[in-house]
């Protein structure tokens, strides 16, 4: 079929080569990129390089594979080589959503920032907090983040704060980098975290962890300061936070740790 005249065929190639990746071949070598997909070496790697600079692609150093990462999802794409942690996690969420009468959200590492993959918001009330499925929000700021930060290698944690301006976005003043590490310690510790992020808001967030206690991603249960002290805003909700991050610990362990994704 012959292609109309706009037609732009290096967006083709990328493209093909994006489609090579899925639920049951997250990872792929560029030789099985470049059988596949019918391209030289030469073209399968430029555009293997382009696709991991932009962030779409991920390479690990040691098995020479690429894999796909969440920035995907700011595409709009519907379907992604991972996105049935959605479907695993979401019947979660809604009962806990349910349970507690709160907002619910899932979100994951990737590269320094934390992606909400799914939310559920409570039929009782409704945050002032515009969040919604495939926003990124800096890891040093977010409960989801730090409960996922303190389950990471100490080198990857600091890695990954390192690379991020630490500023309260609501006072614009600078957090030490020695507090958040603190902080992280003591969440290590209790499995839980628990923040005011923004002006009446309070939350609470568990990490999921794998069999080898790796973060697969975090769940985070926000309500208004109105509705509850602090203390009782933890005392009723933690159990049930806890219990659900527990559960979803082994049906997504062969997901891989948020590492990974």
């Amino acid at each position: 079929m012959e292609k109309n005249k706009n037609f732009i065929y290096v967006l083709e190639k990328a493209l093909k080569v994006l489609e090579q990746f899925s639920s049951m071949r997250p990872n792929l070598t560029l030789t099985e990129i470049e059988k596949e997909t019918g391209y030289g070496p030469g073209t399968t790697h430029r555009i293997l390089k382009t696709l991991t600079e932009l962030g779409y692609l991920r390479f690990s150093d040691q098995t020479r594979r690429y894999s796909l990462t969440f920035k995907i999802l700011n595409l709009g794409f519907s379907a992604i080589s991972r996105m049935e942690i959605r479907e695993i996690v979401r019947p979660e969420l809604l009962s806990l959503a349910e349970t507690t009468k709160q907002v619910v959200s899932f979100g994951i590492l990737d590269n320094v920032d934390v992606v909400y993959i799914d939310r559920v918001q409570s039929n009782a009330f409704r945050l002032g907090v515009d969040i919604r499925i495939g926003t990124r929000i800096p890891t040093y700021y977010t409960a989801i983040g730090k409960s996922i930060l303190a389950f990471l290698t100490q080198e990857r944690s600091l890695d990954i704060l390192s690379k991020q301006e630490l500023v309260d976005p609501y006072s614009k003043q600078n957090i030490e980098l020695e507090k958040i590490i603190k902080e992280l310690q003591t969440i290590r510790k209790k499995k839980w975290c628990y923040t005011e992020p923004a002006p009446a808001i309070r939350v609470l967030a568990s990490p999921i962890l794998d069999q080898s206690n790796n973060p697969v991603g975090a769940i985070s249960i926000a309500g208004l300061q109105l509705n509850s002290t602090k203390d009782s805003f933890i005392e009723n909700n933690i159990n049930h936070l806890l219990n659900t991050t527990a559960q979803l610990g082994p049906a997504l362990s062969i997901l891989g740790s948020s590492e990974n994704n």
